[in-house]
């Protein structure tokens, strides 16, 4: 019995801490804005731009990384990593090859993220 009650307090203990790190994430400076067609023709390059912008009077971000996943396709890209000072506002554009794709609706995952923090945005495209 005292082993089960052992396990039962690690594992709320893990839990809120895991609680405390998601909700300490939430509260970054980091805004980011993603923009891309909602349709791409087989065989076509698709643009994604995602904006990260570091608000005013926060500290200096370094490393930050933009990250787009389509699952469903098997796709990861990956830019290279970048610095954002106090007040900084940094476009990057990412190109999706969408060689080999069959058509439908997919969703999209983009991240910016660095060590000490991580965005996500989701999107559908559709290929056509």
């Amino acid at each position: 019995m005292r082993k089960l009650q052992c396990m039962i307090s690690v594992s709320l203990l893990a839990l809120m801490l895991f609680a405390t790190s998601v909700d300490a994430r939430r509260q970054e400076p980091m805004k980011v804005y993603a923009s891309m067609d909602d349709f791409v023709e087989q065989g076509n390059l698709w643009e994604v731009y995602v904006t990260a912008d570091n608000d005013e009077g926060r500290d200096k971000l370094d490393d930050v990384t933009i990250t787009i996943m389509i699952p469903d396709l098997g796709l990861y890209y990956k830019s290279t990593a970048f610095d954002l000072s106090t007040g900084d506002v940094e476009t990057k554009t990412l190109a999706v090859e969408m060689d080999d794709v069959s058509q439908g609706e997919y969703d999209v995952f983009i991240f910016v993220s660095n060590d000490d923090f991580s965005r996500a945005k989701h999107r559908i495209v559709t290929v056509y």
